[in-house]
Parts: C-alpha cells; sequence; structure tokens
C-alpha cells in the first residue's frame, strides 16, 4: 500500500491491526508508520492514546518518553518517565525508568538528582547492569577512580562480556595510575569482543609501547592495519615504534602513509622530515619541514628541522636568514633565541651563541634549554665549575 502512495489505507490497516492484535510490535509498527509518513505529533498523540489505553504492564509508556528523548523533548520524557516510576514503583519498569531517568538528569547536568535515581536503583538491585555502569561512570568524573573500579568490578563478575564495562574498568585503571592493569583489561576485551574491535587492538598497542613490548605491539598494528589500512590511530602508534627503534626508512613509509590519511598533515610531514633528516637525506628533509612550517608558522620543532636540514646541506646563510626572520616577528620567543644560538654554535660562533642563550633566559628564567645549552658550552671550554 506504501509504495502504491495510499498512506490512508495502509494508517487504516495498522490502526486496525493495533486494535485488535494484543502485540505491542503491531502497536509499535502504527507509530513507527506515524512518525515516518505523517510526523512527530500524530505520532506522539497515537502513542499517548494507546498507553492510556493500556496503563498497567504495557511497554508503550517507555517507547513514549523514549519517542520523546529521539525528539530531544525532556522535559516531556521527565515527565512520562516519573509516571512509569510512580505507577511501577520497583517493578522491572519502574527500574528501568529509572535508569533512562538517571541518564537524562546526566545529560542535563543535575548530578545530584541522578545519583538519588541510581542510589534507589541499586538498593532493589544491587547487582544490576545499567546502575553499576552509570554510577562508575559518574564516579570516574569525579575522580572517584577506586569506586569506579569497584563497581565495574562487580559489574563485569555477572556480565564477563560487557564491552562497555571492560572498556570503562580500562579508563578506570589509566586515570588510577596502573598500566599494567589497563593492558590487562583491554587484552580480555580484545579476547572476548564479538566484534572486529578495531579501536581496543590499536589502544592495546598504544599502552604496550610504553612499557617496550615492540614486538608484541607492531604484530598488533599489523593486524589492525591489514583489517583496516588508512587507520590513522594505528598508524601515528606504529611511527612510535619506528622511532624509538631508529627504523627511519619504516618511519618514512608510515608518516607518508599518515599524510595520505589525514586532513592536516603538518605533524605527519614534520615526523617524516625527522626520518629523513637521520638518513642525511637533506632535501626531501627540507621540504616536509617547510610544509610543516607553513601549516604552523609559530611552531619551533618544524623550523629546528628545516634550520638542521640547511645546515646538512651546509646553506649557512639562508639558515641563519630563516630564524633571524622568525626572529623579527617574534623577539620575546625565548624558544627561538635558543635556536639562533645552536645555529651559531654549530657554525663556531661562540660569543654571538651565548648572547642568543642569555636572551632566551631574559625572557624567561627558566628556559631549561638556554642553561643546557649555556653548561655544554662551559663545558667545552673546561669551565666545570
Amino acid at each position: 500500500m506504501i509504495r502504491q502512495g495510499r498512506k490512508d489505507d495502509a494508517e487504516a490497516f495498522l490502526r486496525g491491526v493495533a486494535e485488535s492484535v494484543p502485540s505491542a510490535d503491531a502497536k509499535l509498527l502504527l507509530v513507527d508508520f506515524l512518525l515516518n509518513r505523517r510526523g512527530f505529533a500524530q505520532a506522539e498523540k497515537n502513542l499517548a492514546r494507546l498507553c492510556r489505553a493500556e496503563p498497567g504492564g504495557s511497554d508503550l509508556p517507555l517507547l513514549l518518553a523514549e519517542l520523546y528523548l529521539r525528539q530531544e523533548d525532556r522535559a516531556k520524557a521527565v515527565k512520562a518517565y516519573r509516571e512509569i516510576i510512580e505507577l511501577d514503583q520497583t517493578g522491572s519498569k519502574g527500574l528501568i525508568a529509572r535508569a533512562a531517568l538517571a541518564q537524562v538528569y546526566k545529560a542535563q547536568g543535575e548530578k545530584e538528582a541522578a545519583r538519588a535515581l541510581i542510589v534507589e536503583f541499586l538498593q532493589e538491585d544491587p547487582n544490576n547492569t545499567e546502575a553499576l555502569f552509570l554510577r562508575a561512570r559518574e564516579r570516574l568524573e569525579d575522580g572517584d577512580n577506586e569506586g569506579a573500579i569497584a563497581d565495574l568490578r562487580t559489574l563485569l563478575r555477572v556480565h564477563a562480556n560487557l564491552a562497555g564495562g571492560r572498556a570503562l574498568l580500562v579508563e578506570a585503571h589509566l586515570r588510577n595510575g596502573e598500566p599494567a592493569l589497563a593492558i590487562e583489561a583491554l587484552r580480555t576485551l580484545l579476547e572476548t569482543s564479538l566484534e572486529n574491535n578495531q579501536a581496543v587492538r590499536v589502544e592495546l598497542a598504544r599502552q604496550l609501547a610504553g612499557t617496550g613490548e615492540s614486538d608484541s605491539v607492531l604484530a598488533l598494528l599489523s593486524e589492525a592495519l591489514s583489517r583496516v589500512p588508512d587507520d590513522l590511530a594505528a598508524l601515528r602508534v606504529q611511527a612510535g615504534i619506528y622511532a624509538r627503534q631508529n627504523n627511519w626508512p619504516a618511519l618514512v613509509d608510515t608518516a607518508t602513509a599518515m599524510i595520505k590519511q589525514t586532513k592536516e598533515p603538518a605533524l605527519s610531514h614534520y615526523i617524516r622530515g625527522q626520518a629523513y633528516l637521520m638518513q642525511r637525506r637533506f632535501d626531501e628533509a627540507a621540504a616536509d619541514f617547510a610544509v610543516a612550517l607553513k601549516s604552523g608558522p609559530e611552531a619551533i620543532d618544524p623550523l629546528a628541522g628545516l634550520v638542521r636540514a640547511h645546515l646538512g646541506r651546509n646553506d649557512y646563510k639562508q639558515a641563519e636568514a630563516l630564524v633571524l626572520r622568525r626572529l623579527a616577528e617574534a623577539p620575546d620567543n625565548p624558544a627561538v633565541h635558543n635556536l639562533l644560538g645552536e645555529l651559531y654554535l654549530a657554525t663556531g660562533k661562540t660569543r654571538p651563541a651565548e648572547a642568543a642563550f642569555q636572551a632566551a633566559i631574559k625572557f624567561r628564567k627558566d628556559y631549561a634549554p638556554a642553561y643546557g645549552n649555556l653548561a655544554k658550552m662551559a663545558g667545552q671550554a673546561g669551565n666545570v665549575d
């Protein structure tokens, strides 16, 4: 009927089914039809009428509240959930309404109201999945990492394969300074997940990267990239591993892949520039640093990279002109003064180098790189004190 454009006939048929068949699914078909073909107002009107016709054990009031949420009418949703709670108290629908209402309050920033509902919920059902998850997330937001971990462990004892709970447990362990436990939770999540959990695989690789398990990390990343070759998060972790391994050719390949996958490739060009620099491929390094510097003219790292590439090509004048031009734009930037000092030091101009380092300290008393360079100069001159 719908395909033939007979909307009125279709509505009449669905309305007849909804009124004659004692099934929530039949009534839902009518509501969905009205929502998609007649608009929200008609769907709301009819669903509200169906709710009044079945005030007892029906799921329809919950569906009406959900309909309000879909339309972002939170005031009506709150009213609908409150009516369900008043009617069903601690019954199954009353508990469902409490959990949903707690979510609504949370979204509105009404933490105390949400917390009170969660407490009520857990008094009736101490192991309820949704309530424990809500309280764990709330505790985590409040900085109570231990409390969140306790709730999540209780939850996961009953629902060991609950991916959302396991993922939140990972975050809780990380916030609590327990990377080993976070890695254990990630491994479990990866093993128990029924989905191809790409994000978990990459996050596990990221956490393992901090432990020095390079082989395990690269194996995980290889699998991740075989599934999703353009996964930028996986490529970034891989780049970090290759940089730590001083595997510059592999880093060039990874950074090149990163450049293709991001709309803001400055960082990827900088990474590839560093890899080229380490291989003494100065022309290619200079080209990448120039791109990175163009994207962020005030950034010091691409500027320093470009200066080193010019020095590698024995182009001292261009390197100096580059830094002096930047210094004219930012005369009070200690990092640029320090870079000028390093340039002078590399070309044997010790007095101008010392003056540049002192200028850096003048603009920022605690600028450690300049003190380090002055100490290096003093050591080279035999002035140990």
